[in-house]
């Protein structure tokens, strides 16, 4: 027993639009709250970089692209996230309405970004010694920290040069600096 089935066709002409408004950022992360207009059945999105936008040479192939994937279908007033992305990134949210009638809306697009971390000269990061172990192998390395709630580093070594650096990152709400020695 087999049974065919189809989708309904959609056709353009509908009045149905969704509005995007920021919910929340971080500094990894983007919330939007999408409001379906009234008649909305669902609303395919996709998030989309500033670049990677910019290579659609219409409103016609970004419409093609939403339907073709339909990845993200939002069948009632929602949010949409982006996460683990870089401080300071920027996306195009892109969106497309259909309406219960078969109808879809024009596109609806919005920039949103994360937030940035900005560079604070007031952090500093001191080299007091760095000491080798008696193998020959191991450096520890001591620092002073001015201004800094959270020090990350790591230890990055060449052994064709037999070098070693030992780079840290640190940060107080939100701002950074960097020391490599």
């Amino acid at each position: 027993f087999v049974l065919d089935a189809k989708t309904n066709d959609i056709v353009a002409g509908g009045a149905y639009a969704a509005t995007l408004t920021l919910n929340n950022n971080t500094f990894t992360e983007i919330h939007v709250d999408v409001e379906l207009a009234a008649g909305t059945e669902s609303v395919y999105y996709e998030w989309y970089t500033p670049e990677d936008y910019a290579m659609f040479e219409s409103d016609a192939e970004v419409m093609e692209a939403l339907f073709m994937d339909c990845y993200n279908p939002l069948s009632k007033n929602g949010e949409v996230n982006k996460s683990n992305i870089t401080p300071g990134s920027e996306y195009v949210l892109a969106t497309v309405s259909i309406g219960t009638d078969g109808k879809y809306g024009a596109i609806v697009t919005k920039n949103f970004s994360t937030l940035t971390i900005p560079y604070d000269e007031n952090i500093k990061v001191e080299l007091v010694s760095a000491e080798l172990d008696a193998e020959g192998k191991n450096y520890t390395v001591t620092v002073n920290v001015t201004g800094a709630a959270k020090v990350m580093g790591y230890n990055i070594s060449d052994t064709e040069y037999n070098q070693g650096q030992f780079p840290l990152n640190v940060c107080k709400n939100g701002h950074k600096a960097s020391y490599s020695g």
